[in-house]
């Protein structure tokens, strides 16, 4: 047991949830902040392998509950861009057996909300964006932006790319833009079944490549990913784009493709 160590948790996403359960079931007195009023089913798909879900067997089952409603692809196939041709398929939960756990694609707002049931109500505090804090070597002072003030034995980082916990620790460092870009969407199964999808895919060109698979274990949501060259031209991580801006990135792509990106 941890003898009523009092850790506090700077960020309730998946890292800070997934710290959080796993710290309460050891002893610890877990606090949980995060910066939003609430939970909201954000983000778009994950995809998680047998030793993820081995470590999430410890948070009451968890891994259970996922395999429940999440997606179970037997294959990752990859195909060539413009052919369809199947250059590799490697096998996931057709070879079960082996890895003793299964292989999972999800929402991550669903994966995020059965892992925040992992977590006692209590120990979680919404609307919480921490902005400061004094390390005196006994314990940690936390100050909030909405005024409150905690005490806490341990404090973790786990705020995030704009993490306050690192940049007073190390000083802040701009976001370094390697080249790369990514166009992420989600169109209804339905329309991917119709087509003809693969249930996790990969479709590679020299120098881009597209992600496709389903979300839920009902194929009601199948996300798209890629990764491309492109400019970056904003602080944000995020910018809106267009269809026509998807289709023009990925021009010549396979039929199949582009019956995706039509359905965005």
């Amino acid at each position: 047991m941890a003898n009523g160590v009092r850790v506090g948790i700077a960020g309730a996403g998946l890292g800070g949830v997934a710290a959080a359960g796993l710290l309460q079931r050891a002893g610890f007195d877990v606090i949980l902040f995060d910066q939003a009023p609430g939970f909201a089913r954000l983000g778009a798909g994950i995809q998680f392998g047998p030793n993820v879900l081995k470590i999430l067997s410890h948070l009451d089952g968890l891994d259970k509950k996922l395999e429940e409603i999440s997606c179970l692809p037997d294959y990752w196939v990859s195909r060539q861009w413009d052919t369809g041709e199947i250059m590799a398929k490697i096998p996931l939960n057709a070879e079960r057996s082996r890895y003793g756990a299964p292989y999972i694609t999800i929402h991550r707002g669903d994966l995020h909300q059965l892992m925040l049931d992992c977590v006692q109500p209590e120990r979680v505090r919404w609307g919480h964006k921490l902005v400061d804090f004094q390390d005196n070597g006994r314990d940690v002072t936390l100050n909030f932006e909405n005024g409150a003030r905690e005490t806490v034995d341990i404090l973790v980082g786990a705020d995030g790319i704009n993490s306050r916990v690192r940049e007073k620790i190390f000083g802040r460092e701009e976001a370094v833009y390697t080249g790369w870009l990514a166009h992420r969407a989600i169109i209804p199964g339905s329309v991917a079944r119709d087509l003809g999808a693969d249930v996790n895919a990969k479709w590679w060109s020299d120098d881009r490549h597209i992600v496709c698979y389903y979300l839920d274990r009902n194929e009601d949501e199948f996300y798209l990913v890629t990764g491309e060259p492109g400019e970056w031209t904003s602080a944000s991580g995020q910018l809106p784009s267009t269809r026509a801006e998807f289709k023009a990135a990925f021009k010549g792509f396979h039929p199949l493709v582009q019956g995706y990106i039509d359905a965005t």
